[in-house]
């Protein structure tokens, strides 16, 4: 049988550890610097909302698909056509940079995503109280830099960097009792994508309500001051052709998105072109509240297994909020896995800690671990869109990984795996 401790003795670990940060470093600033003139799909869509709201156009007109991808054309993007489908508050983001060219504005958003990166990292190492330079910093700075999902934001000019940032401040807040500000990364998360319903739960369960109230009213207020921007009639349209259907179209089941609900309109619903081979063909209302059932089993999971958490627990509890907001999204395609990162540094912290103290990590350390490889591996889920029960799950093993990894936190937050002075009793 193999001594793991004393393998890794007798390994050079530290010149390891300080050569893999350097390469991933340098791999990840050569990926950002080559893919950040490139104008893609997602991107697309964030450009032309934060220029119509530029130019004083009706935004009720930014959810109709011919218009839209007219002003694409209008705007200088010849080659794609995309589906309007975020919130009005989304165009705000890119808005103070949509005077510049499309290549442009991706260059910029593409550094700012890499900014934002790096210093989430070194938030959440701060966090837990881990320097750079130990081991074990070192070695989450290699995971975290190799994280796949960080790449497709990179390429795809997806703003989930920027939104990982946010979070990350508000993880801060957390640790430190009394906090109220917090609440305001959040608000500005839900408000420039709709992440951050899961963690305003999370504020319910742990019966934080003075700081929900300060989430919610900062949405509210800022809802009120950009109204007289967006207008009513563009919050309707907003609803009737992207709300009401989010999630429920043949497409929306494709296995890009790497969702709960993804998986079990794929599984139940028949469309001829996009899902031809369903396990076994269900009404729509059964299916649709088959996915509401699951998706709410795993926040109700997530949120009762840490909700008598401290310190470290009580950050995890709180990451692990913020993941389970992706898998049981609508929608949710490989690079909102971004979000999962807070969880799996402090997941990797947590196992490490047991490791050193046991000189073990368990059967469910194991199983987190290789989670999380499958997380972070370049692995394209999409090959197999059109294969069979069993094999189409081989297609969504990022989603599968994704449920584990929080399964796993709930065991963990259950047993030594946080100090138990950290555990109310």
């Amino acid at each position: 049988m193999i001594d793991i401790p004393t393998l890794i003795k007798k390994l050079p670990l530290r010149p390891i550890l300080i050569a893999g940060c350097v390469l991933m470093i340098s791999v990840f600033t050569w990926y950002t610097i080559t893919r950040a003139p490139r104008v893609t799909h997602g991107f697309v869509v964030y450009y032309t909302n934060a220029r119509m709201i530029l130019e004083g156009e009706d935004f009720q007109k930014a959810y109709d698909y011919d218009y839209f991808n007219a002003k694409m054309r209008e705007y200088g993007i010849q080659e794609i056509m995309d589906v309007p489908h975020n919130l009005p508050t989304n165009a705000l983001l890119l808005a103070p940079l949509a005077w510049l060219s499309p290549e442009e504005t991706k260059v910029v958003l593409s550094a700012a995503s890499y900014v934002c990166i790096l210093a989430s990292l070194f938030i959440l190492l701060r966090l837990h109280g881990v320097r750079i330079q130990e081991n074990l910093g070192m070695a989450l700075a290699i995971l975290f830099l190799a994280w796949r999902p960080l790449y497709d934001n990179i390429y795809l000019g997806q703003i989930y960097a920027i939104l990982l940032l946010l979070f990350c401040f508000s993880m801060l807040g957390i640790k430190k009792a009394g906090s109220t500000v917090y609440p305001l990364p959040l608000s500005v998360a839900f408000l420039f994508k709709g992440h951050g319903a899961v963690p305003m739960l999370w504020l319910v369960v742990q019966k934080n309500w003075k700081t929900l109230l300060v989430a919610l009213l900062s949405v509210l207020i800022v809802l009120l001051a950009t109204l007289p921007v967006f207008g009513l009639d563009a919050w309707g349209a907003y609803i009737s052709t992207v709300v009401s259907k989010l999630g429920t179209n043949p497409t929306d089941a494709g296995t890009s998105y790497q969702t709960i609900n993804s998986l079990v309109y794929h599984l139940f619903t028949y469309d001829p072109k996009w899902l031809p081979n369903p396990l076994v063909i269900l009404p729509d209302f059964i299916v649709r509240m088959l996915s509401y059932l699951l998706n709410i089993t795993l926040i109700v999971y997530v949120l009762v297994s840490g909700h008598r958490a401290y310190g470290s627990a009580r950050v995890a509890s709180y990451s692990a909020a913020v993941a389970a907001g992706v898998v049981t999204a609508p929608l949710a395609e490989g690079y909102a896995f971004t979000l999962f990162l807070p969880l799996i540094v402090t997941l990797v912290i947590a196992i490490s800690k047991r490791f050193q103290r046991i000189r073990t990590i368990g059967t469910v350390g194991w199983i987190s671990l290789a989670a999380i490889l499958v997380l972070a591996s370049p692995i394209r889920y999409e090959f197999l869109p059109y294969a069979t029960f069993p094999l189409v799950l081989l297609a969504y093993m990022k989603l599968c990984a994704g449920v584990a990894v929080l399964c796993c936190f709930g065991r963990m937050a259950r047993s030594p795996y946080f100090d138990q002075a950290e555990l109310r009793s």
